[in-house]
């Protein structure tokens, strides 16, 4: 692992392969499935995430290539009854799950629609963080700057967010 393994420990599984045994050059490729009502967009965000999971691993260190899943849904109730693995608080844009190296986003969320690049941004930063650390614990602070910074999370409503991220 990158810099972030070797301040955590040894990695606790060995799923992700080095930058050397990447195919065709990528890092990661990134596979968009759009759910219901939704579904014509994933090929619009499928064509927007090239090059978005090299950006964030290069920024924390990650030499990891597997697979990425991204789920596109219209909301909350869709990320749960489409994708039942997926329970959302209302002020979520789109979630990560670092080990399975999946993503969910959702087109509208807190009755707003989304900058879906950007909140795919915010989410593979996620995963880059867990990968940099080997899958191991980082604190829930670290994780979240990471990815915040990486997409360009400076705003005030961003801040707002964040802080019902932090009290829940």
């Amino acid at each position: 692992g990158g810099p972030l393994a070797q301040a955590t420990g040894p990695a606790a599984s060995t799923d992700t392969l080095p930058v050397a045994d990447c195919v065709a050059g990528r890092m990661a490729a990134v596979q968009v499935h759009g759910h219901g009502r939704v579904r014509d967009l994933a090929a619009g965000l499928r064509a927007k995430s090239s090059g978005l999971y090299e950006k964030a691993a290069a920024w924390v260190g990650a030499t990891d290539c597997a697979p990425i899943e991204v789920h596109l849904v219209a909301d909350r109730h869709a990320a749960r009854v489409e994708l039942p693995a997926w329970h959302l608080p209302p002020w979520a844009a789109g979630a990560a799950m670092p080990k399975a190296r999946a993503i969910v986003l959702m087109v509208h969320a807190d009755g707003r629609r989304h900058d879906r690049e950007r909140v795919l941004l915010h989410e593979m930063g996620h995963l880059a963080t867990a990968a940099a650390a080997g899958n191991q614990k980082v604190p829930r602070w670290f994780d979240e700057g990471v990815a915040r910074r990486l997409a360009g999370e400076d705003t005030q409503d961003d801040d707002r967010v964040l802080a019902e991220a932090r009290l829940s």
